[in-house]
């Protein structure tokens, strides 16, 4: 029952993360220094793999620019054990598997992302974490997807998303894909104030 945050600590500029008591909300630092170098805040893709973390290990995964992002332009999927702050796993992502966001499947152990297409179409796909394979699972009718955000239902195995309606329409749309039957849902408008 504890909170994981992670960001760029404006004191020592280090990427840092912490665990907050969400009873007593303590704040306790578990790590810094990891993506050492990187000169952006930690992306919006990310997610803690509860599966693979343990009593003295915080597996998270996240997007960052890639060592040569100047000349690539390309981004990497990193994996971090927190308590210790070090790399435990990186792979450079060619543009069509770029998450937007994504979660872990605890069921098989894969990273469930949303992606875009070379259209800006949006798209399912899993990341095998140990070979960096990807599938593709499903396209949502949307355009486009907000960077970042996303939940996790773990009762249905249903990852949820926010895309615009269309091209044409840039109205907020809830999209969702269920991991146990493999299928998309329609997307839902999002009314405002609800």
């Amino acid at each position: 029952s504890t909170i994981v945050i992670t960001g760029v600590d404006t004191e020592s500029t280090k990427h840092t993360s912490w665990t907050v008591d969400t009873t007593s909300h303590k704040f306790t630092k578990t790590s810094d220094g990891f993506l050492d170098g990187a000169k952006y805040l930690l992306d919006d893709a990310h997610c803690l793999d509860v599966q693979a973390s343990i009593e003295t290990k915080l597996v998270y995964w996240l997007t960052s620019p890639s060592a040569n992002y100047t000349a690539s332009g390309l981004f990497d999927l990193v994996s971090i054990d927190l308590q210790k702050g070090t790399e435990t796993g990186r792979f450079t992502l060619s543009p069509a598997q770029m998450p937007h966001a994504m979660r872990v499947d605890p069921v098989t152990g894969d990273l469930l992302a949303f992606g875009l297409d070379a259209a800006l179409e949006p798209f399912v796909f899993t990341i095998e974490p140990g070979t960096y394979k990807t599938r593709i699972k499903a396209s949502l009718n949307a355009s486009s997807v907000f960077n970042g955000i996303s939940a996790w239902d773990p009762a249905t195995r249903t990852l949820y998303g926010l895309a615009d309606e269309s091209q044409s329409v840039h109205a907020p749309v809830l999209v969702s894909y269920s991991a146990a039957s493999g299928a998309a849902s329609k997307p839902l408008p999002i009314c405002e104030g609800g």
